[in-house]
This record gives C-alpha cells, sequence and structure tokens, in this order.
C-alpha cells in the first residue's frame, strides 16, 4: 500500500492499488480499519456490469492482501443501483423527474440529478457519458464484446446511496459486508430501489409540435405551463383566464380581453393538437424498464 498521510486524530490513510485505487484508514491505538472506494472500479476498471462472483472476488481479494476477513466488516455506506437502456437522452429524462416528497432535490449537472434524503438519496445520471468520460477506448471496445455495450445507445443509471444502511434496510440492527450475498437481503436492496424510484414525482409525457411555426416563444411556454398540469393538479387554461380577469379593465376592457382570450385559446389549440407531433422524451417513466432490468439480475 502507499501510505498518504497521518493525523493527530490517530488515523493514517493509505491507497491500495488495484485497477483504481481503494482508500484504506488505520488506527492503531483504537484498533480500527476502514476500506472506501468503489470495488466495481478497483476490481474490474468499470461499473457497467458487477455481479455476484465479482464483488466475490473482490472482497476476497482485499481481505488477503490487508490480512483481515472483511465479510465480517460492517458496512457503513454502501450503493445499489442499476443502469437501464433508454430511447431518449438522459438529459431530457432526469430533467421531467421532479422531486420525492420529503427529500431535497439537486442537480449536479443536466444529466445528473440527487434527491436528498437523511438516511438514504437517490441519484439518477447519465451512464452513457460517464463511460465515455471515464473509461479507456479498450475498456469500452471489452463491454461491447462481452456485455453488449453500445456507444450509440443511451443509458441511464439508477442507483440508492445508503447513508445508514442498518437504518434503511435492517430496522436499525448492523449490517456485514456478508448480508449482502443473502438473498433476502438483496431482493429488499432491489425492492427498495423500484419503490424509491416509484416516489418520484415526474411531468406527463407531452407531444412536441413539429412545425415550426406551432413553436413561437409563447407556445414554449405554454407547453411548459402545461407540462406541470398533472404536478401540481391545475388546468393550465383555467389558471390564465383568471389571471386575464384579475387584469383591471382600465388596463384592458372587455373587448381586449375576449380578444386576448380568442388568441390564448389559438395557442393552447397548437399545443393540444398538434398533428404528428414528436412525444417528448418518449415517456418520462421508466418504472417498468427498470423492473425488467432488475429481474434480470442476480
Amino acid at each position: 500500500m502507499q501510505h498518504e498521510a497521518t493525523y493527530k486524530s490517530g488515523w493514517n490513510k493509505f491507497f491500495l492499488k488495484g485497477c483504481k485505487e481503494m482508500e484504506v484508514w488505520h488506527n492503531e491505538s483504537n484498533n480500527l480499519l476502514k476500506v472506501k472506494g468503489s470495488l466495481p472500479y478497483y476490481w474490474q476498471k468499470h461499473n457497467f456490469t458487477f455481479g455476484r462472483e465479482s464483488f466475490q472476488g473482490s472482497i476476497n481479494d482485499i481481505s488477503s492482501r490487508l490480512k483481515v476477513n472483511l465479510w465480517e466488516a460492517e458496512l457503513s455506506r454502501f450503493e445499489y443501483g442499476s443502469i437501464i437502456e433508454v430511447q431518449a437522452k438522459p438529459e431530457e429524462l432526469i430533467r421531467h423527474h421532479i422531486k420525492i416528497k420529503g427529500m431535497q432535490t439537486r442537480s449536479i449537472n443536466p444529466d445528473a440529478k440527487i434527491f436528498e434524503g437523511i438516511i438514504q438519496s437517490l441519484k439518477l445520471y447519465d451512464a452513457g457519458r460517464n463511460m465515455k468520460n471515464k473509461l479507456d477506448k479498450a475498456i469500452r471496445s471489452l463491454l461491447s464484446n462481452d456485455y453488449g455495450y453500445d456507444q450509440g445507445k443511451h443509458y441511464l443509471k439508477i442507483e440508492n446511496h445508503y447513508k445508514k444502511p442498518y437504518k434503511a434496510l435492517n430496522s436499525g440492527i448492523r449490517i456485514l459486508v456478508n448480508d449482502l450475498l443473502i438473498p433476502d437481503f438483496y431482493e429488499k436492496c432491489k425492492a427498495d430501489l423500484l419503490s424509491q424510484y416509484r416516489n418520484i414525482m415526474k411531468t406527463e409525457s407531452i407531444l412536441i409540435p413539429k412545425d415550426k411555426k406551432s413553436l413561437s416563444a409563447g407556445n414554449i411556454i405554454l407547453l411548459a405551463f402545461k407540462e406541470t398540469e398533472s404536478l401540481f393538479n391545475i388546468n393550465a387554461e383555467e389558471r390564465i383566464n383568471s389571471m386575464l380577469k384579475a387584469i383591471p379593465e382600465e388596463i384592458l376592457n372587455q373587448n381586449d380581453k375576449k380578444a386576448r382570450k380568442r388568441q390564448i385559446r389559438e395557442m393552447l389549440k397548437k399545443i393540444s393538437d398538434p398533428g404528428e407531433g414528436i412525444r417528448a422524451g418518449n415517456g418520462y417513466d421508466l418504472y417498468s424498464i427498470l423492473e425488467a432490468k432488475l429481474m434480470l439480475e442476480n
């Protein structure tokens, strides 16, 4: 191992070399050892897939090198997620995942969003872009040959980040690394990922008109407004008419208001009946895709 630093608290920080380094923290006076990092990247240099066999291999390897039994270590944090293939750009899909009640929504960038909770968080991000940025050409070729990765397709990752897994998944009882191999516990992780994803409030899919004339600046604003109807249980046209009615007659008289109503109805008609419109995002709820993918994983 490579020694990185010694701290007054008694902790020593090391790096354990693999395909990617793992952090190893040792406190001799407290007889404590902590291992932190990404097992998939340490073991195989990517996280496109990481099955039970690879997980066992990585833990056994680190245990052997450190001469400790990590299977009996307490699991203080971990992530569980899945990469799914999607038809639309992940950035577009993520934008329409709005919030989870009781959690704080954070957009890291246009193609990544976190719903932050106290004991766990849910993260969505563009896995395809992540792989293109992090993995070299040789690894991507390996993924194409062995796992069906296609650089031309869109991939999105949905993952739970467990800050206090013993509270989120085990009724306050501590979790050992070995517990991750128990089938019932693994199924619990799957069910929790589906449950957390279902809790996300999403905008309904809308149709975008194909012709340029129907996409004036005003119509684009109306499209955005219409898109939020289902989120807040409102009727866009009623809200607009209510606003129009509230404008004093010395600013807009009755004839002016009637004219504005006609214009608004025409604008709404263009976005409500767009002919052969393009369905934005091809639907935003990915639950069925995620469920199907999790059924294949073991």
